[in-house]
């Protein structure tokens, strides 16, 4: 291929246009496709703001000086970080058990639930599915957990949301129908 002529297709850009955030304890039996249905142990969590769902790959690097630390000969990973990020539109049992990492208790009028600012959902199995028309990309997590990160708003006019991000301690699995090869 010519450098001054690539051979380009629009149809490959994906625009995640919906999608979901599950949440499971852990050991649960995961999807293995971009079909089929979730495990009943495993919760969905309810729809996302318009924002979406953010994927999030942070790699810490250390630099190797060369000799008389005149310039660096390469960086070397230290550390790394997987995760998701969003925000929860629905107030649901799911979520805020996850997000405040409590139990709710219902009666016939109202939930209740304490809110420990240091706690998660503790550990368990993730499904995240992204939907772009007729393409799907599903990211599985067989060890993740679900972090409270940013304000709650009460406020006039502003839909309540719950921020969160979900930590992915594996290496996540991705079944994604765009790279099918036929």
């Amino acid at each position: 291929m010519p450098l001054n002529a690539p051979v380009l297709s629009a149809a490959k850009v994906g625009v995640g246009v919906s999608g979901s955030l599950a949440f499971g304890p852990t050991g649960t039996t995961l999807p293995t496709s971009t079909t089929g249905s979730l495990n009943a142990a495993i919760r969905e969590m309810g729809y996302l703001t318009e924002d979406g769902l953010t994927e999030h790959t942070e790699v810490e690097r250390e630099g190797i000086p060369l000799w008389q630390n005149a310039a660096q000969a390469r960086e070397t990973p230290t550390g790394a970080r997987f995760f998701f990020a969003g925000t929860f539109a629905e107030t649901n049992v799911p979520v805020i058990e996850a997000v405040y990492g409590t139990t709710v208790t219902q009666t016939a009028t109202h939930g209740s639930y304490e809110i420990n600012p240091a706690k998660s959902s503790g550990r368990g199995v993730g499904v995240a599915t992204i939907l772009d028309g007729q393409e799907v990309k599903v990211i599985t997590s067989a060890d993740c957990e679900i972090f409270k990160a940013g304000a709650v708003e009460y406020k006039n006019g502003v839909p309540i949301g719950y921020p969160f991000e979900m930590v992915c301690y594996d290496k996540p699995m991705v079944y994604d129908t765009r790279l099918r090869s036929a």
